[in-house]
């Protein structure tokens, strides 16, 4: 395999794992949810509420994409945000009864891609697959 094509085999993965997230999302009856609002849900996760920071920490995004992620899961329901007691320039979100729910399905929807994409390797070679992305992340 060439080098120099770690370019096109990034991207047509990434297609093919968002294409594939979309069809679960529908197969689930979750046709208005994108698999970055669904990375949202899953990053809301206990009780607490959650600040767009934490948010955006956890789904590695930058915290300006993470309001209108927020907003459309509020507008369908899946959230609440509200503003912080302690400082009002915070926003919290948490999920609805609608979101854990949706939550869960789509936590159902990424262990059966992670199963796909782990299919064949062993222990030592997911670890080191996961070593390496980390690096191109930087």
């Amino acid at each position: 395999m060439k080098q120099d094509r770690l370019l096109v085999l990034i991207t047509v993965l990434r297609d093919q794992i968002l294409d594939e997230l979309k069809k679960d999302y529908s197969r689930f009856g979750m046709t208005h949810i994108t698999p970055a609002m669904g990375a949202v849900l899953c990053a809301l996760k206990g009780e607490r509420p959650q600040s767009m920071k934490e948010i955006a920490k956890q789904i590695l995004r930058d915290q300006s994409t993470i309001t209108p992620l927020v907003q459309k899961l509020v507008d369908l329901d899946l959230a609440i945000q509200e503003r912080s007691s302690q400082d009002a320039r915070e926003s919290l979100v948490r999920l609805t009864m609608s979101g854990k729910n949706a939550r869960l399905k789509i936590i159902r929807a990424g262990r059966k891609m992670n199963a796909r994409l782990y299919k064949g390797m062993s222990t030592i070679d997911r670890k080191h697959l996961i070593s390496l992305l980390a690096q191109l992340k930087k």
